[in-house]
């Protein structure tokens, strides 16, 4: 009985070093590959930034610099049927072993109709077109 509670002593410590190291280890396996940029990357669209205003079938995109790199798509709040989601366009400035760890990122939606949603805590206010 006190050899299985050594046993599995050593056990837990060795798991312990393990996770601890894992970190230290990661990083060490996989640099990191960083990209500067000269100019700063921005989508081909207008960027919402706090309160936005569009039209019904505007194009824009919300985003900007992440570090960390978070996964999916922003939160939407409000009436999420006002706008389509288009893409995302990502421009890591931080690679590790081919994931994007820093960068920045842009997610590009279309104004479908008339209405107020909020994505990623900017407003974003459609307007019928005249």
């Amino acid at each position: 009985m006190k050899r299985a509670a050594v046993l599995f002593t050593v056990f837990v410590a060795l798991a312990g070093a393990g996770v601890a190291l894992r970190g230290p280890i990661h990083r060490l396996v996989c640099p990191a590959t960083v990209t500067a940029y000269g100019q700063l990357p921005r989508p081909d669209v207008p960027v919402a930034g706090g309160h936005y205003v569009a039209e019904v079938g505007d194009r824009f995109a919300v985003g900007g610099r992440y570090d960390p790199m978070p996964e999916g798509r922003p939160r939407l709040g409000g009436d999420a049927t006002v706008v389509r989601y288009d893409h995302a366009e990502t421009s890591p400035t931080e690679e590790r072993c081919g994931q994007v760890v820093a960068g920045y990122r842009y997610h590009v939606y279309v104004a479908e109709h008339a209405g107020d949603v909020i994505i990623d805590g900017h407003q974003i206010q459609i307007m019928a077109r005249p």
